[in-house]
């Protein structure tokens, strides 16, 4: 599944602006890893056709 970076456009801004402030981004890396576990676990039960365990 492609997702284009416009959708992503202001997270990414914000990072590079936190980078340059010195603070932390208003997503954390944790919170950006769990987000994608889930689109991980929707996709792959998609393509089984059954429930899958996070």
């Amino acid at each position: 599944m492609a997702f284009t970076h416009a959708w992503h456009q202001a997270i990414i801004e914000d990072f590079a602006e936190a980078i340059e402030d010195g603070r932390p981004p208003v997503v954390s890396g944790r919170a950006a890893l769990d987000v994608h576990a889930l689109i991980a676990a929707l996709t792959r039960s998609s393509q089984e056709g059954q429930a899958v365990t996070l």
